[in-house]
């Protein structure tokens, strides 16, 4: 709406009546989605169980075991070879990284070290991303507590926007 009011001509030969609609009917879709959704979460209920295992199934945790072997030495590149085949073995025995052993492990590369079991449960993998918007529970608490500063930040601009926009509405009809 602000590029279309931008690039008016100073003739003004357009008029903006019709373009109001589109911008309203935005704000009522945004709206009614915002209330569907408040809706929706107060009665979500999340089962960790399956979480966890939806997890387990994508070998995300590839990554991990493959920083793991370059922290013992390992180029990257072999590192990654590595990984691929454990990746592939446990596609065809249908298993996850988890799974193996560290026998298992170390048939792939002797550079495994015992540590590696660890490193591959998916809550060691969470919690491991402790950076800026990592995944680690730190992290996931500030994002939270960021997203509720944020959403009172902009509650309140909202209803101070709201009650000036009132009171601009109240004058031109009141002075018509």
């Amino acid at each position: 709406m602000l590029t279309l009011v931008k690039g008016l001509p100073m003739a003004y030969n357009r008029d903006l009546q019709e373009d109001k609609e589109g911008l309203f009917r935005t704000y009522e879709n945004t709206t009614a989605c915002l209330r569907m959704m408040a809706a929706m979460l107060s009665e979500a209920r999340f089962r960790p169980e399956n979480m966890e295992r939806a997890l387990k199934g994508g070998f995300l945790n590839a990554t991990d075991l493959a920083d793991h072997l370059v922290s013992k030495g390992v180029s990257f590149r072999k590192a990654h070879e590595m990984v691929g085949k454990a990746v592939r073995h446990c596609i065809d025995e249908n298993k996850t990284l988890e799974d193996l052993t560290l026998d298992e492990l170390k048939g792939f590369s002797p550079s495994v070290g015992p540590e590696a079991l660890r490193l591959l449960t998916m809550r060691s993998c969470v919690e491991r991303r402790s950076t800026y918007g990592g995944t680690a529970p730190d992290q996931v608490e500030n994002q939270i507590a960021m997203a509720r500063d944020l959403s009172k930040a902009q509650l309140s601009f909202c209803r101070a926007e709201r009650e000036r926009l009132i009171g601009k509405w109240n004058e031109l009809t009141y002075s018509l």
